[in-house]
């Protein structure tokens, strides 16, 4: 059977979702970061995040705090992670600036490449 609505209004064919060890800290830090806005919170009875949802630029991200027992680990679990995640902005600059005063460590900064 078919979906009448196979992708919903207002996301893409492919979507981020984040496993992270505190994933409320997470979302304020993608809000003071990128400018994220949070879209939807389901909070969980033990206080972990079950789903979340925030919007960066016209792209939805989808986090959850890791729930080992669903098999949900987070990075730090791992000793990292392979994924990588691009922002495609305007003012790489002025954005890598804004995350590093919300707390982000600068490991490379911007520059004109390939």
């Amino acid at each position: 059977m078919t979906s009448p609505q196979p992708v919903p209004a207002g996301m893409h064919t492919v979507t981020a979702h984040l496993v992270c060890d505190n994933a409320a800290a997470a979302i304020d830090f993608y809000v003071r970061a990128f400018g994220a806005t949070e879209l939807m919170r389901l909070p969980g009875s033990e206080g972990r995040i079950l789903h979340a949802q925030v919007r960066i630029g016209d792209s939805v991200v989808m986090i959850v705090d890791a729930h080992p027992e669903w098999f949900m680990r987070d990075p730090n679990s791992y000793g990292g992670t392979p994924v990588v995640l691009h922002l495609q902005v305007p003012d790489v600059d002025g954005l890598f600036a804004q995350a590093v005063a919300a707390g982000a460590t600068a490991q490379m900064a911007p520059e004109d490449m390939f």
